[in-house]
């Protein structure tokens, strides 16, 4: 079970830019181990495929995506490169539960960051992971996924979450 617990749509603090993380702050690196794990047990707990630290609460440039196959721990993470093909799907996010977004981002991006235990890693991600990523990273710069569509589909899209809510 995870001590940490999620920031609601509502919160200011999901708004704000993350700076990145002086990874030699901390000489133990079992700190970046914990941070990570205890972002991952959130993440799992709460049924979602990634979490950016910002969603707790915590001033640390990571996040963390994954699944029960593949997990990716991103420390200071940047996009390389991307491809100008981009593509439209349906996103949800913790901090707004019940609330899912057609957004259109790349399709196919180059990513480098930190994994917990203070390793580069780069990997190209497509698709679904490609997407996740560009999420999460939106979160550490301070965007949500809100406000990447236009005000009449984020009201329609409120306007579902509040029908289904009332049907449960």
């Amino acid at each position: 079970m995870s001590k940490l617990k999620l920031l609601n749509e509502s919160s200011k603090f999901l708004r704000q830019s993350v700076k990145e993380y002086d990874l030699n702050l901390y000489s133990e690196k079992s700190f970046l181990e914990e941070v990570s794990n205890d972002l991952l047990n959130l993440m799992y707990t709460q049924g979602g495929i990634g979490l950016s630290a910002n969603q707790t609460g915590l001033n640390f440039r990571v996040f963390v995506m994954g699944n029960e196959e593949r997990r990716y721990i991103c420390w200071n993470p940047k996009v390389l490169e991307k491809s100008e093909i981009q593509q439209e799907n349906i996103e949800g996010c913790l901090s707004f539960p019940d609330l899912y977004l057609k957004i259109k981002r790349c399709q196919y991006i180059k990513v480098e960051y930190y994994d917990q235990f203070g390793s580069v890693r780069k990997h190209d991600l497509v698709d679904d992971w490609a997407q996740c990523f560009q999420h999460e990273l939106d979160h550490l710069n301070g965007v949500v996924f809100t406000e990447r569509v236009s005000r009449l589909r984020l009201r329609m899209a409120k306007k579902r979450r509040i029908k289904v809510r009332t049907q449960i």
